[in-house]
Parts: C-alpha cells; structure tokens; sequence
C-alpha cells in the first residue's frame, strides 16, 4: 500500500497497527527503501500518512517499530517528546502542505528524561527539557504515570495551538490515558488498546500512544 493511498486518520491508524504487528516477530524492517521508493519520492514528493511526535531514545524507532519504509512517516524526535515551536512548526507544515491525516505524540516508559524529571537532577539545557515535563506531572511520583501526563499534555498543547484560528488546520485531541498502546521487550508486545475508533468527522486527529520499554530479563 503506498503512502498516498491512506487519505484518513482511521487508515494511517490502521496501517500502523498492522505494521506493528508484523515487528514483533520480525528480525529486520522489510518495508521499501529500494532504489526505486527513493527514485520517486525524490522526484513525486513525500506524501507520509503520520506525523511522530517521538523521544529520541534510540530503542524507540518509529520506522522500524510500525514497519515503515521512505515516505511513510514524518517523524520528529527530541528527548521526552516535548512540544516547543520548532515542532509545533513541524507538526503544521506536514499537516497542511502535505496533508497528513494522522498525528501521534508517541511517549514510552524507561524515559531519561521523565526521570531526570522526577529525579530533580537535570543540568545544563537538559533542565529546559525536565522543567517542561515536571510541569506536565503535576505532582505524578511513577514515572509511568509521569510519561502519560506528559503525552497528554504535549497533545493537548499541540490541539491549543494549532487546533485555534481560521487559517489554521483543525485538531482532534482524543486521550485514552493507559489504553492507548505499551510496549514490552519483556514480552515482545506492543498492543494498541483503545475503547473507540476515531469518531467519523472531517479534521485532523491527534493521538497520543504510551509505548512500554523495559530492559529484556526485567519484569
């Protein structure tokens, strides 16, 4: 299925749990970075069905964990996945010039920096990056806890800030708190559990997913 193909966001969310699904079993990313993908994306375009708002955490690697290949994703990584202008500006040039449907606030336990966080112990411009995520605890002990209230509040910042104006594209903000996804090297899963499909509307949604890390041979 090619990336122009998927037009809504219950498609991209679709194609990204099936992607999902083919990673757990899998030993490489199979998807298309052949000669050819990147032949016609640099001559087509990009047309990306998602936007990733991720951690820079190099065990989390949306391409791989959604088994995406060129062109499928417009992926923006900072550490902690929060939200600043820079990535506010990215979040809206891939929805309104290339027309993303789909943008997910992807967030995941074993955070450096949600414990650097709740540690306190932050120096230099890591600081900034804790501050902001302090903040968006509020008061959360557990750093699984920690992770999902920043998720949600880099969504909801993400939906007041480009969600306003008539120039501006429309956001959907739908949180699922700990239904939405985890990930486990435990167990080798990564589920997305959610009680609804997105609501039949016209407009851009924006989704936040927990993912569940833990270092193989812990519980």
């Amino acid at each position: 299925m090619k990336p122009e193909s998927i037009t809504d966001a219950d498609g991209a969310l679709n194609r990204l749990k099936s992607g999902n699904r083919a990673f757990l079993s899998a030993a490489e990313n199979k998807s298309d970075i052949s000669p050819s993908v990147r032949k016609e994306t640099a001559q087509k375009g990009q047309f990306p069905y998602a936007v990733i708002v991720a951690c820079s955490d190099s065990r989390v690697v949306p391409e791989h964990i959604f088994g995406c290949g060129i062109g499928e994703l417009f992926v923006i990584r900072v550490a902690g996945n929060v939200i600043g202008d820079h990535q506010l500006g990215s979040i809206e040039y891939a929805v309104r010039h290339l027309k993303c449907p789909l943008v997910v606030v992807l967030a995941h336990t074993g955070c450096g920096a949600v414990n650097a966080a709740l540690q306190g112990a932050a120096e230099g411009y890591v600081r900034t990056i804790a501050e902001e995520i302090r903040i968006a605890a509020n008061g959360a002990a557990d750093a699984e806890e920690a992770a999902r209230r920043n998720a949600a509040a880099c969504a909801a910042r993400i939906e007041r800030a480009l969600g306003n104006g008539k120039a501006r594209p429309r956001f959907r903000a739908r949180f699922t708190g700990s239904r939405a996804a985890r990930w486990s090297f435990t167990n080798n899963t990564f589920s997305f559990v959610t009680k609804k499909a997105f609501p039949q509307r016209k407009g851009f949604f924006c989704y936040k997913i927990i993912s569940r890390i833990r270092r193989c041979g812990t519980p």
